[in-house]
């Protein structure tokens, strides 16, 4: 009762608290476009914003407490959105140019570290300073961070697989999925041997696990044990659950489009079920170890009724799975579900 308390009592300041935050800080990126000289580029960058803006929202649960954190997530967000249009909606098709790009999320990382030219091996070229500009908005925030380099090389990790997925997922079709599946194969047998080379790959695709570690880093008591047991908690099982229910609720539209959706490897939807199952009772089981463990499970949670509330489910016939879920995820979750829906239908989600 306590716990399902907790949860609602997180929703509001989240709601009117930490959403016109995240808001402000994506209208100052969209603004700093006005001198971007590359139509193609601005383009891409205002639809990163514009379609893609309840990733900064969601990942703002992490501000919570800890606002300072918000302008390293919503810039580290908006570069991960930003290139992923550029990556597969530009018409580009090029892995070393794909890879640089990507360098800009490990700079963002390095407060001493800069790359002096991301769009190096990229066709299109001038951005007035957009991606080093979001670069620097990161760097500047993790500088003011006591416990940062304790975080570090986990941050690190985890964006180096991310940047690795990128590159791979978004290479011709012929060949992609060759070179995930060598790439997943070359990481699993240390990292997370019991889940299939989808799933694992879907798991590097997070940006969820740095976050919850950057939160982490703004305390100046850090220790490392502590830090290695969120990175542990959050990787594979929250990061695996966060991204296969994005590709859950896109499965149509990717099949529209010809786009790669991990979700489509099971082999079957009670398959598909008895995974996502799994990946939930993990997660919980993962972070409820943790101290925080309310707000880190109530993270969890509200992944599923967040997803899971989206019109896509009801439009693409997914209500009945989606239910399952929800119900294994326990009758908490249903009900921030429903909280979710009720924001949805007054555009507050």
């Amino acid at each position: 009762m306590i716990k399902s308390f907790y949860k609602f009592l997180m929703l509001t300041p989240y709601v009117l608290s930490i959403f016109p935050e995240v808001k402000k800080n994506l209208k100052t990126y969209k603004d700093y476009l006005n001198q971007c000289p590359n139509s193609e580029l601005t383009n891409q960058a205002c639809l990163s914003i514009e379609n893609k803006d309840f990733h900064s929202l969601g990942g703002g649960v992490y501000g919570l407490g800890c606002k300072k954190v918000l302008p390293f997530i919503t810039s580290f967000q908006t570069i991960s959105d930003y290139l992923d249009n550029l990556c597969d909606r530009a018409g580009v098709c090029d892995e070393e140019g794909f890879r640089i790009l990507h360098k800009s999320m490990l700079d963002a990382l390095s407060p001493t570290k800069f790359t002096p030219d991301y769009y190096e091996n990229y066709p299109l070229k001038g951005d007035g300073g957009y991606l080093a500009h979001l670069v620097e908005n990161c760097q500047h925030t993790i500088e003011t961070l006591p416990s940062f380099p304790i975080v570090r090389q986990y941050t690190l990790k985890l964006t180096e697989l991310y940047k690795d997925l990128q590159v791979f997922k978004h290479l011709d079709p012929t060949v992609r999925e060759d070179k995930l599946i060598s790439w997943a194969d070359s990481h699993q047998a240390t990292l997370a041997p019991e889940l299939y080379w989808w799933e694992f790959s879907a798991a590097t695709g997070s940006t969820l696990p740095t976050f919850a570690l950057i939160r982490e880093a703004a305390k100046k008591d850090l220790t490392s044990e502590y830090a290695k047991k969120v990175y542990e908690a959050y990787f594979p099982y929250v990061a695996g659950l966060h991204i296969l229910l994005d590709y859950f609720i896109d499965k149509k539209e990717d099949e529209i489009g010809g786009d790669l959706n991990f979700v489509s490897y099971y082999e079957t939807e009670n398959q598909l079920k008895q995974r996502l199952c799994y990946f939930i009772k993990n997660s919980l089981e993962k972070v409820r170890s943790l101290p925080n463990n309310n707000f880190h499970e109530t993270v969890v949670k509200g992944l599923l009724a967040m997803y899971l509330s989206d019109p896509k489910v009801k439009q693409d016939n997914l209500e009945s799975l989606a239910m399952d879920l929800l119900n294994f995820a326990g009758s908490d979750t249903k009900a921030m579900y429903k909280a979710c829906i009720t924001l949805r239908k007054k555009n507050k989600l």
